[in-house]
């Protein structure tokens, strides 16, 4: 089914759940002479002009009350009652001054009221950008009141009509949702039933009809009243028309004009217009046709615009249809004269379309015409975006300085905050131009950033997991090394507890020498801890030597380092430099601790893409195979085999000790970061 069907019927319910209507009075109290004009002001079976001069009375009585808390509401129900009897004008000013009223005093229940009443008038005067203005300054009123307040999902509502009306559809939904967050802790069923409807109408216009016929139904089960029933039973049969699913539609429709006429309504004829439409694209063609033309005769005598032309253009298709073209033409020229008279563009595009595909002696012009309309309402709608984006920034911002307003200079902050809104709302409309093409770039970053945030979370893994083979290693060594020493320190110096003769304490001497050795290696580990070994303030091979040396100062086994001048140290990665020097300090403790050796030669060497390194001890040695692999030998070949190289162990018992690795040094290596 077409678009403009749709509109006529589903948007035609929300205007009149949208547009200005008279508001209940509260009930009268006979000593109170206020109340008794604001009844009768209120009073519909009272003539216009005496409750004008009921509404003038009040407004009189109302002028000399105290200026108290309950002025401002009193103002408010005198705007209200100027409304009911069409002083639009009155009405208005009046609001105004509540407004200025109730936002000095910070009573949001009025000044949200008295929002809501100015955007009221200006909608009525076509001036929505004002109107949705006030929309929003009656929600932000409204939100500073506890969430269950009965008005704030009335105007959450509102907004997202207003955004809907200007076919800003995902806007429409962001309200739609809040609406229905809100009217769900209130509990009020009708504002649950419209935020439903609203998110159809807008998932019908982004084309999803599934989530379309999904809200409407929930619409229709919160609609309690049986009248709300009836329209939202129609609105989703013209869905299962869309959907091609005739025979549940025409039923829908049928019981829904069955309850109209019943019940004497108006509106049977906009159902009318719906079933009509229905059996026609079912196929039957008599029905349908009887039941759009009586509805095209109704709807003349109640004047009810937009149905009237949505009708005449369903007509002009079935007369398309079965080939009658002079009559397809007549109604489409007719749908198309009374949309250029009530100023409906949107219809008279779709009456322009159906004339297009029948009236082909004027295609051309029709064309031109077709056109030129088509880019001035997506002009249009483009300015209105910008203006409700800004609306919306603007009252965002107003927010925020109401908040400054407590402990700054009213005329400062005014000043700052004006500059502010006009220079980020110049560049807000200048971003809003290129949204399609940030969207884009919105959705190539989450992408990267999904990359980077795995590629980091795989490094962290890397740095935790060299983290813990680092304090393995420290922990080895305090415990083996630092921890070994002192405890056969304190048990040959426990001999003191007994003994004290001078032969005693000089062989405890000795010991006490020992000590110093343990203060030596714990320096190198805490120097090791501290320094930034690999910063660029460090030459690699002086780092080497001085491993040595340190070697050379806590043990009495020489260490002779051969380093190749021909090695670039600077040419080869840190990740490599690092993994040599924490393997070559690992195998010279492990030396310091175990070996018993004398001698201990380190070489390196540079073949091609690999560093090759020996360290060969005279040590006691062991057996490989006979002696399951420490600590030292597995942090080792961890480190080795992880960054692609290799690790050999050649030892025989008394023969000493060789250990063979190799590390490759490519520049691309990225497999290991430093730990």
């Amino acid at each position: 089914m077409r678009f403009s069907l749709f509109v006529v019927v589903v948007t035609g319910w929300c205007l009149g759940s949208c547009t200005p209507s008279p508001r209940p009075a509260r009930s009268p109290q006979l000593h109170d002479s206020l109340e008794y004009y604001f009844t009768v002001a209120n009073d519909d079976s009272t003539a216009l002009q005496t409750r004008r001069r009921a509404a003038d009375r009040a407004r009189v009585l109302t002028e000399k009350l105290p200026k108290d808390s309950t002025y401002v509401k009193n103002v408010l129900r005198v705007a209200n009652r100027y409304w009911n009897t069409q002083e639009y004008k009155f009405s208005d000013q009046l609001s105004r001054k509540a407004y200025r009223l109730a936002k000095n005093r910070r009573q949001f229940v009025e000044l949200g009221k008295a929002c809501s009443y100015l955007s009221d008038y200006q909608d009525l005067i076509q001036r929505e950008d004002s109107a949705f203005f006030y929309r929003l300054e009656s929600k932000n009123a409204y939100e500073k009141l506890p969430y269950t307040h009965k008005n704030y999902p009335d105007a959450l509502r509102l907004c997202a009509f207003f955004k809907y009306r200007n076919n800003d559809y995902y806007g429409t939904q962001r309200y739609a949702y809040q609406a229905l967050k809100a009217a769900k802790v209130t509990g009020d069923a009708k504002y649950i039933s419209d935020s439903y409807l609203i998110l159809g109408l807008a998932h019908f216009n982004l084309g999803e009809l599934d989530s379309t016929t999904y809200y409407y139904t929930k619409a229709r089960l919160r609609g309690l009243d049986p009248t709300r029933v009836m329209f939202l039973d129609s609105d989703i049969a013209i869905l299962l028309c869309e959907k091609k699913q005739y025979k549940e539609a025409i039923r829908l429709q049928k019981q829904s004009l069955a309850y109209a006429k019943r019940h004497a309504f108006r509106d049977s004829c906009r159902i009318m217009l719906g079933l009509g439409y229905t059996l026609f694209k079912s196929g039957n063609l008599s029905e349908g046709k009887e039941i759009m033309l009586k509805a095209d005769k109704a709807l003349d005598s109640l004047g009810t615009i937009m149905q009237i032309i949505g009708n005449k253009t369903n007509l002009s298709e079935y007369y398309a249809y079965v080939g009658d073209t002079l009559a397809s033409i007549r109604f489409a020229r007719s749908a198309k004269q009374k949309a250029s008279e009530w100023h409906l563009p949107v219809d008279r595009l779709n009456a322009l379309k159906r004339l297009l595909l029948v009236d082909k002696k004027n295609r051309d012009l029709l064309t031109t015409e077709y056109l030129s309309l088509s880019d001035s309402l997506q002009l249009a709608e483009r300015l209105n975006r910008n203006k409700f984006a800004q609306i919306e920034y603007q009252t965002s911002e107003l927010k925020e300085q109401n908040q400054q307003l407590l402990t700054q200079n009213q005329k400062i902050t005014i000043g700052a905050s004006s500059f502010g809104v006009l220079l980020l709302g110049g560049l807000f409309a200048r971003h809003y131009r290129a949204r399609k093409k940030e969207v884009q770039l919105l959705r190539e970053r989450q992408a990267a950033d999904d990359e980077i945030f795995q590629l980091l979370q795989q490094q962290q893994e890397k740095v935790e997991e060299g983290r813990k083979l680092e304090k393995r290693r420290i922990s080895q060594e305090l415990h083996d090394g630092v921890m070994g020493k002192l405890s056969g320190i304190r048990l040959n110096l426990f001999v003191l507890n007994k003994r004290s003769d001078p032969e005693t304490v000089s062989k405890c001497l000795g010991h006490i020498d020992k000590i110093q050795e343990v203060e030596k290696e714990i320096r190198s580990i805490a120097y090791d801890l501290e320094n930034d070994l690999f910063g660029e303030d460090h030459s690699f091979s002086a780092l080497l030597r001085t491993l040595v040396q340190t070697a050379k100062e806590v043990s009495t086994t020489q260490f002779h380092l051969d380093l190749d001048a021909a090695i670039q140290w600077d040419a080869i990665p840190n990740t490599v430099k690092i993994q040599l020097y924490r393997v070559l300090q690992e195998a010279l403790t492990n030396i310091r601790k175990y070996a018993q050796a004398k001698t201990v030669h380190i070489t390196l060497r540079q073949r091609k893409q690999h560093l090759w390194a020996v360290v060969t001890d005279d040590g006691i040695g062991f057996m490989p195979s006979a002696i399951k692999k420490g600590l030292g030998l597995t942090n080792m070949e961890t480190r080795i085999r992880r960054h692609g190289g290799n690790l050999k162990v050649k030892s025989a018992q008394g023969r000493g000790t060789t250990l063979v690795f190799t590390v490759p040094v490519m520049k691309n290596e990225t497999r290991l970061d430093d730990e």
